[in-house]
């Protein structure tokens, strides 16, 4: 099975459509967040579904479809979704058994933001002004709550799946080693992923053998805890691709 992935297509500032971009070989997409704003994001996934009717469509959402809409309400509506055309998903926090024995959990997955810095993370991150939750502004705590709900539910997903293949899919990455490459270690890479190590071992060790992220603009093809680590990333429009170039570009697929 051929598995596409993309992620952080930020169409509220390329105007692309996502549909052109499928390889037409492949078997599954992954859209791992940040497609665009708001519902936008949805509308572009299933234009993409439609066109490519023969390719599964798995869809997570980012922080970046949260600013124009409140998380309470997308959690309303995400199931609601799933019944838009037969070959697109969207996840929350839940899984979807595919053929060849193939299982995938998603969702957000949100970062425990594990530093003592939170004042500078607050001032600093907008999504702690831009995403709502129940008409309020996101806290530290909510992050935190909601990542931890995350690994809640993958955990009791993972332990009693019997999936031949295991994949994990999240728009934070899980691990802060999967930090963007280009910037000196600070406490913001305690926002942009989730520190969450001994949960990748453990689910290694009940079979997840792929995790699939987005959210630092830094693609990458690599292992944490012996659980593969894949992403393909596009980012802003004056941002270098290089990253994405070096794992084969937004067109290249893995096998599983």
């Amino acid at each position: 099975m051929n598995l596409q992935i993309i992620s952080d297509f930020h169409e509220e500032h390329h105007g692309h459509d996502i549909a052109p971009y499928i390889n037409k070989d492949a078997d599954i997409v992954i859209l791992a967040g940040d497609i665009s704003t708001g519902t936008t994001g949805v509308s572009l996934a299933l234009d993409s579904a439609e066109l490519h009717p023969s390719i599964t469509h798995v869809v997570v959402f980012g922080n970046h479809e949260l600013y124009d809409l409140d998380y309470a309400e997308y959690l309303a509506l995400v199931n609601m979704w799933n019944d838009l055309a037969p070959n697109l998903h969207f996840l929350e926090n839940r899984s979807i058994s595919l053929e060849n024995g193939i299982e995938i959990f998603g969702g957000i997955g949100w970062s425990n933001l594990n530093t003592p810095n939170h004042k500078e993370l607050h001032e600093r991150v907008q999504d702690f002004s831009a995403i709502d939750y129940y008409g309020k502004p996101v806290t530290i705590e909510d992050f935190r709550h909601f990542n931890n709900e995350y690994w809640s539910n993958a955990q009791k997903w993972f332990k009693t799946s019997t999936g031949k293949t295991k994949i994990l899919v999240s728009h934070f990455p899980q691990s802060t080693a999967l930090k963007h490459k280009q910037y000196e270690k600070n406490d913001l890479d305690y926002y942009f992923c989730a520190d969450r190590d001994l949960e990748i071992k453990e689910a290694g060790e009940h079979g997840v053998s792929l995790m699939v992220s987005g959210h630092t603009h830094d693609s990458f093809s690599t292992s944490i805890q012996g659980v593969r680590q894949e992403s393909r990333q596009v980012g802003y429009p004056f941002e270098s691709n290089d990253a994405l170039d070096a794992v084969g570009g937004l067109n290249s697929m893995i096998v599983i």
